[in-house]
């Protein structure tokens, strides 16, 4: 079976969906199958792939920047380069699919639809864009595969597509993710970033609906009678209608007390999970948790929104209201004290994460294949 990707994702910075195709990529680089896959690239092949070269072919399609669009690449040149390649299956692992047919069957990754459920998180030109081609995506290939139940309720609902043809992949934490920190380590990082005591933390691209103004509010509280404590935001901002995060810290007079940062360097990811001492992730709608279930993977307690309940089962705390910040900040304030509490999350989410895994992710991803 001969499998071709479009693996643009993997040309830029290494978040969310293209940590996820990578990964795959580095479970099936060990198959034993009688599986091949080609790599498609627009603007450069990344030298760290590492990839089996009896697995794999990457091939780069590169055009002149005068025409070098994203949806030009992806619906004339792709398809055209799949069909002389004569692919088996064409997968995509980012929610749209070329308009011309690659190959006679299609598969699509789609996490979540919230620029179709909640459109007034995004910019108008990108919703109707974006809405326009995961639809027509959803509606010609022949699996969706997605990351929760919630995402397959959503997607069947919204773009009026059979439950049988969406499947439920749930994706990991790499191994890489586990608790260990040496106290020499944890005092580097917290004097780089000055760091106080406690620190709560939160990953993942600032959203609307992740809702890490809220969290900010929330911080303000407790740090009227705490002074232990530091707020690590780390994600690129990415809101609509914009939120100046920056802003909001200043007006809150919060500089010596949150931390903003919009990249954190990939080796200093798995210790930052490390020195915190706790997560929290309140969004309002996802089709994924990648950055929660990387934190259980570490030991570190969440307290989390309603819609992640699939993800931790019991690993995790619950505020049914997560739009109120003060009863945010009694939770949060609660989770930092309360020791006992604590480490029946933690065990629960040490406990939760084992039944996850990226081998079985792969695994059961090839099965979606190999069934259409």
């Amino acid at each position: 079976m001969l499998i071709g990707i479009d693996a643009r994702v993997l040309e830029r910075t290494r978040t969310g969906i293209s940590r996820y195709l990578m990964n795959l990529l580095n479970v099936w680089n060990n198959t034993q199958e009688d599986i091949k896959f080609i790599l498609y690239f627009k603007d450069k092949i990344p030298t760290d792939l590492q990839l089996n070269e009896n697995v794999f072919e990457t091939v780069l399609l590169k055009i002149p920047n005068f025409i070098n669009k994203g949806l030009i690449w992806e619906n004339l040149i792709l398809p055209f380069r799949c069909m002389k390649d004569k692919i088996d299956i064409f997968f995509s692992p980012h929610y749209t699919l070329p308009l011309i047919k690659p190959a006679n069957k299609l598969a699509v990754t789609i996490y979540d639809i919230s620029y179709v459920a909640h459109p007034e998180w995004v910019p108008f030109r990108n919703r109707y864009i974006q809405s326009f081609l995961s639809y027509i995506a959803a509606k010609r290939a022949n699996k969706i595969i997605t990351g929760l139940q919630f995402g397959k309720s959503e997607i069947s609902k919204y773009f009026n597509v059979k439950p049988e043809s969406i499947n439920v992949v749930y994706a990991a934490a790499h191994e890489k993710f586990k608790p260990g920190i040496t106290t020499d380590r944890i005092n580097q990082l917290k004097n780089k970033y000055n760091l106080k005591n406690k620190v709560i933390l939160s990953i993942g691209l600032v959203m609307n609906r992740r809702q890490q103004d809220i969290i900010i509010k929330s911080i303000k509280t407790l740090s009227q009678d705490r002074k232990d404590i530091s707020f690590v935001l780390i994600g690129e901002n990415r809101t609509f209608p914009y939120m100046d995060i920056d802003k909001l810290i200043l007006d809150l007079n919060l500089n010596n007390v949150v931390k903003y940062i919009p990249y954190l360097p990939e080796e200093e990811i798995v210790d930052i999970y490390n020195l915190a001492d706790l997560y929290v992730y309140i969004s309002l709608y996802e089709g994924e948790g990648l950055p929660l279930r990387e934190a259980m993977a570490c030991g570190l307690p969440a307290v989390i929104s309603p819609i992640f309940k699939e993800v931790t089962g019991n690993a995790g705390y619950i505020v049914n209201t997560p739009i109120d910040a003060n009863n945010l900040a009694t939770s949060i304030n609660k989770m930092l004290d309360d020791s006992t509490l604590r480490q029946s999350i933690i065990a629960e989410g040490l406990k939760r994460n084992s039944l996850f895994s990226w081998e079985k992710c792969a695994q059961e991803t090839l099965n979606v294949f190999k069934s259409i």
